[in-house]
C-alpha cells in the first residue's frame, strides 16, 4: 500500500521537492524498520545458551 501511494505520488509529479521528502521519508521508515529488526535478533541470539 505505501509503495503504491509512492509510485502514485512520483506520477503525479515527477522529480519535485515533495517527491524527493517522499524518497527521503520511505527510506528512513526502511531504515528504522531494519534497525529494530537486526537489534531484535542480536537480543535473542544473545540469549541463546552457549555451545561452545
Amino acid at each position: 500500500m505505501c509503495i503504491f501511494i509512492h509510485k502514485a505520488i512520483f506520477y503525479i509529479n515527477n522529480k519535485t521537492k515533495m517527491d524527493k521528502i517522499f524518497h527521503f521519508v520511505h527510506f528512513i521508515c526502511i531504515s528504522a524498520i531494519y534497525s529494530v529488526f537486526a537489534k531484535f535478533l542480536i537480543k535473542v541470539l544473545n540469549s541463546l545458551p552457549n555451545f561452545s
